[in-house]
C-alpha cells in the first residue's frame, strides 16, 4: 500500500493490492470524493454528509461544531440514529443509539480526561442496565471489567498505544491481535473493543459510521482525515499543520493526537526518555564502580568498609585529600 499527496498534504491517490483510489478536494482542503464515495460540508468546515453506493449518512453539529447527530437513511427510511451530548469541559458524556428499531443509551463518567465508567442502558423497559464497564489505565495497558458479568480483559499496545492483543486477567488467553494501516484503518474483522487504534491515548472506536472519537473531534481512518476543521490555525514553521484536516500532519507512524487539536510527536519524547535513562544507568554504574574501589582501599588499609555511605567520615576525608594530590596516580 502506498499514497500520493499534493503540495498541501492532501492524499490524492491510494494504491492497495493493485486497486487505485483517487481523491479530490475543494480550495479549502475539504475532501469531495474518495473513489466513488462523495462528501459534503457546511460553512464552518464540518462534514455534513457522506454517500456510499447511493446510501447517505448525514452528520449534525451543535453551536460549538461538536458532532451531535449521525443519521443513516435508505430510500427515505431511517436505519440508524446516533445522538451525542457533551459536558462543560467538552467531554462526551452521553451517547444514544437507535439501530433497526433497537435503542440504548450510554453514559460515560470521567476523572479528568480519563474515562472511568461506561454504563449501557436499555430504555425499554425501565432503563434497564445492560452493561457496566469499569476502566483502569496503567503501563500502556487498558484494563476493562464488566461489573455485571465479571468479564475482564487487558489490552496490550505498541509504542503508539494501539491495541495489538487482548487477554484475560491471567494473560494466558489471547482474544485479539489487531492489524491497522498507518492511518488506523483496521485490516482485520476480529474481536473489537472501544480502544483499538491508539487506545492508550483515549482514541475511542464505537463503530459509529466508521469514525473514531478523539478528544475535540472525530476522525475517519479510512481516508486519514478529520471530519471537522482544527480550531488551531497551525504553525507557519510546520507547513502541513496549516491544513486543518490532516491527521498528525501525515505522519501517523511517529505521532498521536489525543486531544484532537494538534499532534504530539512521539519520537523526540521517547528519545529524551532514552537519553535520560542511559545517563542514569551510566551514573549508577560509575557510582557503583567508585564505591567498590573505595571499599577495596578501605579493606587494604584495615578500615571498615562503607565510608562512601558516611560510616567512616574520617576515611572519606583522607580519601578526598589523596584524590586532590597532583602526584596521586589513581587506583
Amino acid at each position: 500500500m502506498h499514497w500520493v499527496y499534493d503540495a498541501a498534504g492532501n492524499r490524492v491517490q491510494q494504491v492497495r493490492d493493485g486497486v487505485v483510489t483517487n481523491y479530490t478536494y475543494d480550495d479549502d482542503n475539504r475532501l469531495l470524493s474518495a473513489g466513488s464515495v462523495t462528501y459534503a460540508w457546511d460553512a464552518n468546515g464540518n462534514m455534513v454528509s457522506r454517500t456510499v453506493d447511493g446510501v447517505t449518512i448525514t452528520f449534525g453539529y451543535d453551536e460549538e461544531d461538536r458532532l451531535q447527530r449521525i443519521v443513516r437513511s435508505v430510500a427515505g427510511q431511517m436505519i440508524f440514529t446516533h445522538l451525542y451530548n457533551y459536558d462543560g469541559l467538552g467531554r462526551r458524556f452521553f451517547r444514544w443509539v437507535s439501530d433497526s428499531g433497537a435503542s440504548r443509551s450510554v453514559v460515560y463518567r470521567f476523572a479528568g480526561d480519563a474515562l472511568l465508567r461506561e454504563q449501557w442502558n436499555n430504555p425499554n423497559p425501565n432503563n434497564h442496565l445492560m452493561m457496566d464497564w469499569k476502566y483502569t489505565w496503567a503501563g500502556g495497558m487498558v484494563n476493562a471489567v464488566n461489573i455485571l458479568w465479571g468479564d475482564q480483559w487487558w489490552s496490550g499496545g505498541d509504542r503508539l498505544g494501539s491495541a495489538r492483543v487482548h487477554t484475560d486477567e491471567t494473560g494466558g488467553w489471547v482474544t485479539y491481535i489487531g492489524y491497522f494501516t498507518a492511518f488506523g484503518e483496521r485490516l482485520d474483522a476480529g474481536f473489537r473493543t472501544a480502544y483499538t487504534l491508539a487506545g492508550d491515548w483515549g482514541y475511542r472506536d464505537d463503530g459509529d459510521a466508521g469514525l473514531l472519537y478523539i478528544g475535540a473531534r472525530y476522525y475517519e481512518p479510512a481516508v486519514g482525515r478529520w471530519t471537522s476543521a482544527d480550531k488551531w490555525l497551525g504553525d507557519i514553521y510546520r507547513p502541513l499543520s496549516l491544513n486543518r484536516y490532516l491527521y498528525c500532519e501525515d505522519d501517523p507512524v511517529n505521532s498521536v493526537d489525543p486531544t484532537g487539536r494538534r499532534p504530539n510527536r512521539l519520537w523526540p519524547w521517547l528519545r529524551g526518555i532514552s537519553i535520560a535513562v542511559t545517563i542514569g544507568i551510566l551514573a549508577i554504574l560509575a557510582a557503583r564502580e567508585f564505591a567498590e574501589w573505595m571499599g577495596s582501599k578501605e579493606r587494604e588499609e584495615g578500615h571498615s568498609w562503607g565510608g562512601v555511605y558516611g560510616r567512616s567520615h574520617e576515611h572519606q576525608i583522607r580519601m578526598m585529600e589523596r584524590l586532590s594530590d597532583p602526584d596521586y596516580k589513581g587506583p
